[in-house]
């Protein structure tokens, strides 16, 4: 690991990638725009499916370790969004 930011939650990894080309970042995002919602919902196969961009909000909620609070871009989202997919709900909330 290079470096890990624990208010936004991201870590960046060294991996070699001499043949690769580095994906451009695009940090524009708008309602309307289409997203893809991925992962293994409900401990299934692997999943892609389609959506869009509702809003944009900045939300303050608690960091990683539960000992302070970090504002957050936080993006609501039209489309099926299961337990399992990244970003998804939890299938078991705390409690």
């Amino acid at each position: 690991m290079v470096h890990y930011d624990p208010d936004l939650d991201v870590a960046v990894l060294a991996v070699d990638t001499a043949d690769l080309e580095p994906l451009e970042l695009d940090e524009t995002v708008d309602a309307e725009d289409p997203v893809a919602i991925v992962g293994y919902p409900q401990d299934g196969p692997f999943d892609v499916r389609t959506g869009r961009v509702r809003a944009r909000h900045d939300l303050r909620s608690p960091d990683i370790y539960g000992t302070g609070t970090v504002v957050r871009e936080v993006y609501s989202v039209r489309g099926l969004v299961r337990p399992g997919n990244s970003g998804g709900p939890d299938r078991h909330p705390p409690g």
